[in-house]
């Protein structure tokens, strides 16, 4: 599979902030694997070894991570730190520069945030951490609101959209970045301060209520967005975000 030959920060992957991503071009590619659009490139990553780092010897359990890159064609395998890492993951000692010779991306989400960046410093491969919950997850709720405009397309510039609650949760502050790029007019409430910062936004066309932390609801002008669409959408997204960071140059 051959992705435009442009320069790719890897790094952008590896943190819940959105605010250097590419999104128009991850929701392009994550359109042409939910349509099949791909289907003739066969498995594009192939031959590519990737890993899931735990830091506890429980059994690993599947992940859209991991169904996702198998159906690329790689090969992904958990592997436990063991004894490698301390508490504080200070006694990582030669791990990151033998999980660099060993796999061509690891995800970190496990493992503890003083680890991953250590290993994301040292081991010279892609680092994902927590690929599964961002920002693959706010990607594909930003990509399920944009496919209830008419058209399908990303342009969302002046489409107005209000935010329900705390946006300076990790989640929020991720969205929101990604959002502002797909050009969204943002409004928000705050109902834990009981603040309205603009009442024009109550007439949305989009809105997203974060509430409740754990379960986000999402509508758009035409219906309200469902956990099906969703999962569909995290699926596709991550595999876009995987094949941009392993392909790309």
């Amino acid at each position: 599979m051959n992705l435009p030959a442009v320069p790719v920060d890897r790094k952008l992957w590896s943190s819940q902030g959105l605010g250097g991503a590419d999104v128009r071009r991850t929701f392009d590619l994550a359109r042409r694997l939910k349509s099949n659009a791909l289907l003739g490139e066969g498995q594009p990553l192939a031959g590519k070894n990737l890993a899931i780092l735990r830091a506890t010897p429980a059994q690993p359990e599947d992940s859209v991570f991991h169904s996702a890159a198998t159906a690329l064609g790689a090969r992904v395998a958990h592997v436990w730190l063991g004894d490698s890492i301390g508490p504080t993951g200070s006694a990582l000692q030669n791990v990151p520069k033998m999980l660099g010779r060993l796999y061509d991306a690891v995800d970190c989400g496990n493992v503890s945030a003083i680890a991953a960046s250590q290993i994301e410093s040292q081991a010279g491969i892609p680092v994902y951490r927590g690929l599964d919950t961002y920002p693959a997850t706010v990607l594909a709720d930003l990509a399920a609101l944009c496919e209830q405009l008419a058209s399908g397309a990303t342009d969302t510039a002046d489409a107005s959209m209000l935010f329900i609650g705390d946006a300076t949760t990790g989640r929020a502050q991720s969205f929101l970045q990604g959002a502002r790029q797909l050009g969204f007019d943002l409004h928000f409430i705050d109902v834990a301060a009981d603040a309205l910062q603009d009442a024009a936004g109550s007439a949305a066309a989009f809105i997203v209520d974060a509430t409740d932390v754990e379960r986000w609801v999402l509508g758009g002008p035409s219906a309200r967005v469902d956990d099906a669409q969703r999962s569909a959408n995290h699926r596709f997204v991550l595999q876009a975000v995987l094949l941009i960071t392993l392909l790309a140059r």
